[in-house]
């Protein structure tokens, strides 16, 4: 149960359109395969233009290379994808060049590594965030046994683990075995919707089972 690059380029196009504003973009994506989907999803469904794509590296010395500042001013949104810290380099060095237009994200930003990178550049960020209800009594029940149990949040990942545990035992019981191509096969129907704990999950018909994902705007003082 977790998304791909090309759910989160989707979801990522279909937010930007709903802002009249945004015609122009940067992308700035990791190089590597994640990277690479982004740039065909967004190349599939964004009509709008996309002025440069660049795939950086994990190397933060490079960064200042890589973030044209002659090439940032005009932008309409400036959008960063990943799950390494760099992304909270280029946001900050991003920043740090003045730019103070709209700066989009996908889940990877919400972590503590590229937050804590970003420091207070991460304010106003608009990333993509699991549609999980974290404000049910049963997701802070879980929270305050991580916190005093292992001193860590219980993380989104953790939230997509539990449902792929719970999917699998509910998957058991209605096909009445535990044998692995007959649990895959039930979990891989197609159009199914599911319902775990308050959260919304969707298969897309290629084995996937999908979170909902939502845009939300960071604020330094969470």
């Amino acid at each position: 149960p977790c998304n791909t690059s090309r759910d989160e380029a989707k979801s990522m196009v279909e937010n930007l359109e709903h802002q009249d504003s945004i015609d122009r973009i940067i992308v700035y994506s990791q190089n590597n395969d994640a990277g690479l989907a982004y740039k065909e999803a967004f190349n599939q469904y964004y009509k709008g233009t996309i002025d440069y794509w660049y795939l950086y590296e994990t190397d933060n010395n490079n960064i200042r290379n890589i973030v044209p500042i002659t090439e940032l001013k005009n932008e309409d949104c400036i959008v960063v994808l990943g799950f390494v810290p760099t992304m909270g380099t280029i946001i900050k060095t991003i920043k740090e060049y003045g730019y103070q237009g709209n700066i989009i994200s996908n889940p990877g930003f919400n972590t503590p590594s590229v937050l804590n990178v970003a420091g207070n550049a991460a304010n106003g960020v608009k990333y993509l965030d699991y549609n999980f209800p974290y404000e049910t009594d049963v997701h802070k029940q879980r929270e305050a046994i991580c916190k005093k149990d292992f001193n860590i949040s219980f993380s989104a990942l953790s939230y997509m683990s539990l449902t792929a545990i719970k999917l699998i035992d509910r998957a058991i019981n209605e096909i009445g075995n535990n044998y692995p191509i007959a649990v895959g096969d039930f979990l891989s129907q197609k159009d199914v919707y599911y319902k775990v704990d308050g959260a919304e999950f969707y298969t897309d018909g290629f084995g996937g089972i999908v979170p909902s994902l939502v845009l939300k705007e960071y604020n330094v003082s969470h």
